[in-house]
């Protein structure tokens, strides 16, 4: 994804921006402005709501209430990993 728009407009009001990291295979971190969403090898997820606990020490990601946010992000994370692969293979 280009980072025109936002270097045109950093206020970035327009959407939600997103910050993967990634640590060993197939281990993934994605942050957003309130949330820190991360998803390991083994499946595991852990969800962190940033601005209440910045230290990660309470995982809300196996809580009832914030499903869809688990779900949302999973969503979101898979679609930057495939476009992402799509776009390895338009390379080779």
């Amino acid at each position: 994804e280009s980072l025109v728009p936002l270097l045109l407009d950093p206020s970035g009001e327009d959407q939600e921006r997103y910050s993967l990291s990634t640590f060993g295979e197939g281990n993934y971190s994605l942050r957003g402005s309130r949330y820190r969403y991360i998803r390991y090898h083994s499946g595991q997820e852990e969800l962190y709501e940033i601005a209440t606990d910045p230290n990660e020490w309470r995982n809300l990601a196996g809580s009832r209430e914030n499903q869809s946010v688990v779900d949302s992000l999973r969503k979101r994370l898979e679609k930057i990993l495939s476009d992402s692969n799509e776009k390895a293979l338009q390379r080779d």
